[in-house]
């Protein structure tokens, strides 16, 4: 079981790194805003300190991320199989973890609920950024209070996840709507 969920958590893990990478560019240019608020310094350099820290936290931050919530996931996979099998409690922690970490061709699974379980990565996936970005940004602007820059990075972090968010949805819902 576990060595399948691994299998498929790779798959997918590129399925979900390959939609990002176009998208990593329209994160730089709104975050490269955020950091020109924040440090005052000239646009060049905060276009550089966005453009690295966003490389790093795509190609660094999403398999990391990937492979610790799949570590997390095996004993709560685990868990949802006992409580079903040993006690008859009708469990669907495998059934969303799946959904999660596999690559999305459920059979029978509706598409809301594979974009849902998409979206629910951006969690995680916010959180490391938060934290491998703030470590760029910081190296690039010593000169600055790095209470400062932790405030900008969770800012900008906020708003292009939200964004990135919304345009999941927004791309669900149209192709829904075409569908029809």
């Amino acid at each position: 079981m576990c060595q399948c969920l691994l299998a498929n958590t790779m798959i997918s893990l590129f399925g979900h790194l390959f939609f990002m990478v176009p998208l990593v560019w329209l994160v730089i240019i709104v975050e490269t805003v955020f950091i020109k608020k924040a440090t005052h310094g000239s646009v060049i350099r905060a276009f550089a300190s966005s453009t690295l820290a966003n490389l790093y936290s795509t190609f660094l931050g999403f398999p990391v991320t990937w492979f610790l919530c799949v570590i997390l996931s095996i004993p709560i996979y685990s868990m949802g199989s006992v409580l079903e099998k040993s006690f008859g409690i009708e469990s669907n922690i495998g059934r969303i973890l799946d959904l999660t970490f596999s690559t999305g061709i459920a059979f029978g699974i509706p598409g809301h609920v594979r974009m849902f379980a998409t979206i629910f990565l951006l969690i995680p996936y916010y959180y490391m950024s938060v934290f491998l970005e703030n470590q760029i940004v910081k190296r690039v602007y010593t000169d600055i209070d790095p209470g400062q820059i932790k405030k900008a990075v969770i800012r900008m972090n906020r708003v292009t996840y939200l964004l990135l968010g919304g345009l999941m949805l927004a791309i669900f819902i149209l192709g829904e709507l075409a569908d029809r």
